[in-house]
């Protein structure tokens, strides 16, 4: 399956996603959603999915494209429960689980990485930025998702648990793996590391 992009803005994609909520298919599947729930749910999870999705895919419109169809699944699924919690880790969970199929298809092929959002309100010192892009490229892509999920997206390790498909209790050693991992390849760059 190819994802080509339905969008040209972000209002663009707000439209066809909210479109695709009184489609016939939702319908019958229940929709959990109504549309100002999920516009609101949308608003407040857009960023940080594709921000996930750029930082484990390199590409920002292959992030774009996993995102839509993650909207996309959410909007056709009934999750039991419409908490926004709950919700998010599901659509985190529906994310990682395009980016493993994708890659499934096409094979692990190296990408450039392309620059982060430029809407963020404090930058990082950018020489910074880049030791930690190389660093976290390195790293296999659990350990990646592991810290982005912990440490950028602030989810907990149930929350984590839930996206990634592992067990709440196996969060904190993997974790502690993927920090481990992620020093050894800072201090193969040079890198101090202060605890």
């Amino acid at each position: 399956m190819s994802y080509a992009p339905v969008w040209d803005t972000p209002l663009d994609r707000r439209a066809a996603l909210t479109k695709d909520v009184g489609r016939a298919e939702g319908a019958e599947h229940g929709l959990a959603l109504d549309q100002a729930a999920f516009e609101l749910f949308y608003n407040r999870t857009e960023r940080p999915l594709r921000a996930y999705l750029h930082r484990l895919t390199g590409s920002s419109s292959l992030a774009d494209d996993l995102a839509h169809e993650a909207y996309l699944r959410l909007l056709r699924s009934t999750p039991l429960t419409p908490e926004p919690a709950a919700l998010r880790s599901y659509l985190f969970r529906v994310a990682t689980n395009l980016y493993r199929d994708h890659y499934r298809r096409v094979g692990r092929r190296e990408t450039e990485m392309t620059e982060p959002d430029q809407q963020r309100a404090v930058e990082p010192d950018p020489a910074l930025r880049a030791d930690m892009s190389r660093a976290l490229d390195q790293l296999r892509p659990r350990h990646r998702a592991l810290l982005w999920l912990t440490y950028v997206e602030g989810l907990t390790h149930r929350e984590v648990a839930t996206v990634l498909g592992l067990r709440p209790i196996s969060v904190g050693p993997l974790l502690w793996r993927a920090r481990r991992s992620l020093a050894k390849v800072l201090r193969a760059q040079g890198m101090e590391l202060k605890p």
